[in-house]
């Protein structure tokens, strides 16, 4: 199992993600091209995805620049239409969201995390290390206690 970081704009990048419409249900979706095969064709059935909200058009003051949900990957990618998507199950949303802030202030991430928080998280999807996870996980205990207490993990 590997732990990834989607980084995405807007409230409906997650709210989307949680619908209980398989027509709008959305997992990770990107254009059709060699940039994002790249980052999809490195992910798994079983893998868990972190949906983290950029500042950019995320109306909800409290999702801004912050984690606000986890996801395991149902499938490996396809294509459909000019576009590439991965669906995800499980998509659950942590009881308090984890600021962007509140990395910085951590320590023991791994280097390539630490040059994503240095690059203020300017990539769309992040490779991050179970350490990281735990870590992430662990800046509010809430979250890790959710998290186990739905055996997600």
């Amino acid at each position: 199992m590997k732990f990834w970081i989607e980084v995405t704009s807007g409230d409906n990048a997650w709210i989307d993600k949680t619908s209980n419409n398989e027509i709008s249900k959305r997992g990770l979706e990107a254009p059709s091209n060699n940039r994002y095969i790249n980052f999809f064709k490195n992910i798994r059935s079983g893998d868990l995805v972190f949906t983290y909200l950029t500042r950019q058009l995320t109306e909800n003051k409290d999702w801004r620049s912050s984690i606000v949900g986890i996801s395991k990957v149902r499938k490996e990618y396809y294509e459909y239409r000019g576009y590439l998507y991965i669906e995800t199950i499980n998509d659950i949303k942590l009881p308090i969201p984890i600021k962007y802030t509140d990395m910085l202030k951590q320590n023991g991430f791994s280097d390539g995390f630490k040059n994503m928080l240095k690059a203020a998280m300017q990539k769309y999807l992040i490779s991050i290390t179970e350490s990281d996870f735990n870590i992430l996980l662990n800046i509010h205990s809430k979250n890790k206690r959710f998290i186990k207490s739905i055996n997600f993990i």
